[in-house]
């Protein structure tokens, strides 16, 4: 005696299977900080595997519960994946700018730096020709004067030279500590 046993085979079964542990497993890893932008693999692989299960289960009138129960993990593991690729690559650019500027004032800093050299070698040069000549006059309180603002004038522009350097590198770090590096 023979029994006919008829079962009804779902297609898209084992697809959506792979789809819904594929969608579960991006929105877990979703999560993880600094890895989470890893999710966006398994999460569109889990999208494209619940869809064609979905498809295949709508040809045959099959259920779709594991299908679109994958697809819904799915796409919310790869949303909040691609909202942290979103934020580091935001992050990384804005870093880059801050290098790029440090980098700008630093190469300020050192060619004010270069110019108050040649400004301090031109005093010395001027100093040491004035008390060369041993010439004294009544001018002689005007070129001391003159020596004196000069120099003044040095070390303004150096002083001015490095705050600006110290202020690039604050406001650098000050952009590096308000990024909201956080999903």
């Amino acid at each position: 005696m023979q029994q006919n046993q008829t079962t009804q085979s779902n297609p898209g079964q084992v697809l959506g299977i792979v789809g819904l542990v594929l969608g579960i497993l991006a929105a877990i890893v979703s999560f993880i900080p600094c890895l989470g932008i890893y999710a966006i693999f398994p999460g569109i692989a889990g999208i494209v595997l619940s869809a064609i299960s979905m498809s295949q289960s709508v040809k045959v009138n099959a259920p779709k519960g594991l299908a679109i129960a994958g697809l819904v993990c799915a796409i919310v593991g790869t949303c909040i994946a691609g909202y942290q690729w979103y934020i580091w690559g935001s992050a990384a650019k804005e870093i880059t700018k801050n290098i790029d500027d440090l980098e700008k004032a630093g190469k300020d800093f050192e060619k004010a730096e270069k110019d108050l050299e040649k400004l301090d070698r031109e005093l010395d040069k001027l100093d040491d020709n004035y008390n060369g000549s041993g010439y004294s006059s009544p001018d002689a309180g005007d070129y001391n004067q003159a020596v004196e603002d000069a120099s003044n004038q040095y070390n303004d522009a150096y002083d001015d030279a490095q705050q600006q350097y110290n202020d690039a590198i604050q406001d650098a770090q000050n952009q590096i500590d308000n990024m909201d590096l956080n999903p």
